[in-house]
């Protein structure tokens, strides 16, 4: 699947888990240690205890691998010249086994929508488009499994730790992105805008 801006779009798999690891111990993360070890496992792990430092990459990134190949972590790599740039986080609602209270926030029918949870853009890629890319391709998967909706969570006010940055502060996806691809805004409050768009 191809995007504008000579940015290609492919799903998470066996045949994609490789870079997606590569990604996420080299370029990824680089500028964010706090979250280095996640390999976006949050919302795949129950319980309410969670270390994303590079201490507890070695379980995350096990899970990841054990959940790719049992076919229950989705998600989307955006390549340029053959190198990933960036990764989202995208599946149908109720695939999330940890929601961490964005299913609460949302407050819709589970089953009839699919939610953005991460976005990860490479540092020096920023502002180049690829998280909208990344956006629409995932709304045109979603749309092809036969989902009704797509949801986002848009952060609001100032940031809420002394190390964030607009990347970690806006992980779901900054709200002027989201207006632009056509959501709209359902309900803002505790420091989220839950925005929506008809598929």
């Amino acid at each position: 699947m191809t995007v504008a801006s000579h940015i290609e779009i492919r799903t998470l798999g066996p045949e994609t888990l490789g870079d997606l690891l590569a990604f996420f111990d080299g370029p990824g993360f680089a500028d964010n240690e706090h979250w280095a070890g996640c390999a976006d496992e949050f919302y795949h792990t129950r319980g309410d205890a969670w270390d994303a430092t590079l201490a507890a990459r070695d379980a995350h990134r096990a899970a990841k691998i054990a959940g790719v190949k049992a076919g229950t972590r989705p998600g989307f790599l955006a390549y340029r010249d053959g190198a990933v740039v960036g990764w989202l986080n995208a599946a149908r609602f109720d695939r999330y086994e940890n929601p961490r209270g964005f299913d609460t926030a949302y407050g819709g029918d589970l089953g009839e929508a699919g939610a953005f949870m991460c976005f990860v853009v490479h540092p020096e890629h920023r502002g180049e488009g690829i998280a909208s890319a990344l956006l629409e391709a995932a709304c045109a998967d979603l749309k092809a499994q036969g989902l009704r909706y797509a949801v986002g969570f848009a952060r609001t006010g100032a940031p809420t730790q002394s190390w964030h940055t607009f990347a970690t502060f806006n992980y779901h996806g900054p709200l002027s992105m989201y207006e632009k691809a056509g959501f709209t805004k359902l309900r803002e409050g505790d420091g989220w805008a839950v925005m929506r768009k008809e598929l």
